[in-house]
Order: structure tokens, then C-alpha cells, then sequence
């Protein structure tokens, strides 16, 4: 029998588990155009750690890209 529950957990959370499961790179950029999140799979993509990524300039991890079209 499938049974489905509501479980409760922060924004942030939610979003971890939704991101991280996703078969597509998936990043949030703020204003200032620097990575506030990457999930896994977009590390993967571009062969970094998305960990890595966190906190630096769009320009510094994708120059030609970011010189195109920003």
C-alpha cells in the first residue's frame, strides 16, 4: 500500500533534496552575478566540485560564456 505523508522541513531543505536528485544542472546566481548554489549535477557538466563554485564571479568559472552573453 502506498501511503503518502507530509513531512515538514525548511525552504532550504526542500530545495537540497529536489536539486540534488535532478538529472540537470541547476544553479542560483544572485544580483552580483556569483554562484549562491550549484547542485551536483551542474559540477559534473562543467567538472568542477559544485561546492567549489560557491561564492565566485560567473566570469571566473564560465569566461567565454559570461564575456558572450552577460
Amino acid at each position: 500500500m502506498h501511503v503518502l505523508k507530509k513531512i515538514e522541513i525548511g525552504d532550504q531543505e526542500r530545495l537540497r533534496i529536489v536539486t540534488e536528485g535532478a538529472r540537470v544542472g541547476f544553479t542560483i546566481i544572485n544580483p552580483d552575478h556569483c554562484y549562491a548554489y550549484a547542485n551536483v549535477t551542474y559540477g559534473d557538466i562543467l567538472d568542477f566540485d559544485s561546492a567549489e563554485i560557491i561564492g565566485k564571479h560567473m566570469r571566473d568559472v564560465l569566461p567565454d560564456i559570461y564575456a558572450e552573453q552577460i
